[in-house]
Order: C-alpha cells, then structure tokens, then sequence
C-alpha cells in the first residue's frame, strides 16, 4: 500500500473526503497564483493527518517530540496539535523534508509568522473548501482567496477570531500573532 493512502486510510470517509476537498482546493489555488501544485496537493491531503488522533494521544505525542505545551495546547490539544502531528506523519511516515509543505501542514489552523504563500493556500483551501457548511464570512473568503491570498487568509481569520469571542473560547495567541501580522502588513503596503 501507498504511504499516503495508509495515512489517508486511517481517517474516516468523512475526513478523508475532507481533506480531498482541501487538496483539490489547494491546487486551484496553487494554479491561480502560479505556485507549485503538486506541493498544495500534498499539504491538502495531509493536513488533517492527525486529526482523529485522541486528544490524550496528541499531547503524549507532544510531549514525546519535545513540544512545549501552554495551558491551552493542554485544554484543547486539537486546535494547534493535529496539524503539526500531521507534519510530523509526513516527514517520518512519507519523508517528506520539504519544509514548505511541512510548515503548511503544521500551520494550516492557526496560521504563523511570515505565512508562505502555499500556508495561506492551504490555510483557505482548508477554511472553503466546497463542503463547508454555510458560516459567517464563507462567501466573502471565497470571493476573496483568487484576489488576494494575505487579505483572504486574514479575513478568514478575523471571522474565525470573531466567532470564538461570541462563543466565549479561547484564543491560541499564535493564531493571534499571525493576524497581526498581516495586518501590519497591509498597513505597510497602503503606507508606501
């Protein structure tokens, strides 16, 4: 069996499905933007990886690759966990060393620091990708990502923010750093 349908095999139907989605999104995107298909398939397939990995399972794992965990990373291992599991699946599992597709991988919920423009394609092909139930700034995204891949990405992250503030969660504060710095980015591209 292939590597990768060995990892894709371990998720069920639904996630599989899923992250077909965000592969095939990926690559309209990667097309769009004149970026490295092949790369934005592989991150989609592989994004969600780790996904189905129990919670207690993730933060073993964690803890076993030497990852510094906050309170948060403890409460809620899957917002920030699964996807840099998922990187880790790919570089051990497939070894793959790419780092760029590896760092979109791993950032592909939360974003990071100086987003690549793969991570932010996988980011938004993974937040509009067809089968996303209708939510709050959805259509707005989708229009955006084949504009502009920073303003769509920071958009898509402003309405995540928003919506877990009128749930009253927590907000992983790397989710809040890489916000803000597409925001200081667009301010300098307006200053100059």
């Amino acid at each position: 069996m292939d590597p990768l349908d060995a990892i894709l095999d371990r998720l069920s139907p639904r996630r599989r499905a899923h992250c077909r989605r965000v592969a095939e999104e990926a690559e309209r995107l990667a097309l769009h933007f004149g970026l490295d298909p092949e790369k934005a398939v592989l991150a989609g397939l592989l994004h969600d990886g780790a996904r189905e990995i129990p919670p207690k399972e993730m933060l073993r794992l964690a803890r076993k690759k030497g990852i510094t965990l906050s309170s948060l990373d403890e409460e809620k291992p899957t917002v920030r966990l699964h996807g840099f599991l998922a990187a880790e699946m790919a570089r051990e599992e497939l070894g793959i060393e790419d780092q760029e597709v590896l760092k979109a991988i791993s950032s592909h919920t939360l974003g990071s620091l100086d987003m690549t423009p793969l991570e932010q394609v996988v980011f938004l092909a993974d937040w509009i990708e067809p089968g996303r139930k209708e939510h709050p700034g959805l259509a707005e995204v989708r229009e955006l990502a084949y504009h502009s891949l920073a303003l769509a990405t920071r958009k898509a992250m402003d309405f995540t923010l928003l919506h877990l503030c009128e749930k009253e969660e927590p907000i992983h504060p790397l989710a809040v750093e890489a916000r803000n710095q597409l925001v200081m980015n667009e301010r300098k591209r307006i200053d100059r």
